[in-house]
């Protein structure tokens, strides 16, 4: 089975690190760090920005959190089992080099880094319905709202949740909390009774 993991909140905890970068830009342009809406992946709207902002916030900071993102507890360990049970990993992602001109170049030094296992890395996805369909998906990980709406209207969508998502449902879509629930509902998913849950077996 092909299995679809996004990167950015799924694959790396992303938004707190983003909203401490933020904070800093925020309180150099407005003297404060007050938040208008939490409940939001744009940082424009958390703060009230303009677009020029957010993209002076971006063009200023991209690299240096890009390259410095925490992986999500177990997220290897579960893709190094999934593999071993015969699955594709395919990580799919929105990131483009349009908007910042050394974000894939980092994403490589990224995985490498971190010794990320897949098979197939899709940069540039914005239509992810479609890059899916056409990559034969059989499963989403996604934490998207706007994704996870459209891809689960013709594939199964196991949507991560964050602080901006808490109360997203949708049909065709499980919410998932950590990478333990995401294992254990893509073997549901697979109709296994049995699986292998040795692979977590030092957490605390």
């Amino acid at each position: 089975m092909n299995i679809g993991i996004d990167i950015d909140n799924t694959l790396c905890n992303n938004y707190e690190r983003v909203l401490n970068w933020s904070e800093i830009y925020n309180y150099s342009i407005n003297g404060s760090n007050n938040k208008k809406d939490l409940n939001t992946l744009e940082m424009k709207d958390v703060f009230g920005w303009t677009q020029e902002q957010e993209n002076e916030f971006w063009a200023k900071y991209i690299d240096v959190i890009a390259y410095n993102l925490e992986l999500r507890p177990f997220v290897k360990e579960v893709m190094k089992e999934l593999r071993s049970e015969g699955h594709k990993i395919y990580l799919i992602t929105s990131r483009t080099n349009k908007l910042y001109p050394n974000i894939l170049n980092i994403t490589d030094e990224y995985i490498k880094k971190h010794n990320i296992l897949c098979d197939n890395i899709i940069f540039e996805a914005l239509n992810k319905l479609d890059i899916c369909k056409k990559n034969n998906i059989s499963i989403l990980v996604d934490d998207n709202i706007k994704v996870c709406s459209e891809v689960s209207k013709e594939i199964p969508v196991l949507c991560f949740k964050t602080l901006y998502n808490q109360n997203f449902t949708c049909f065709n879509t499980i919410n998932v909390s950590n990478w333990i629930e995401v294992y254990i509902e893509i073997q549901r998913f697979l109709g296994n009774k049995e699986y292998n849950l040795d692979i977590f077996k030092n957490i605390n």
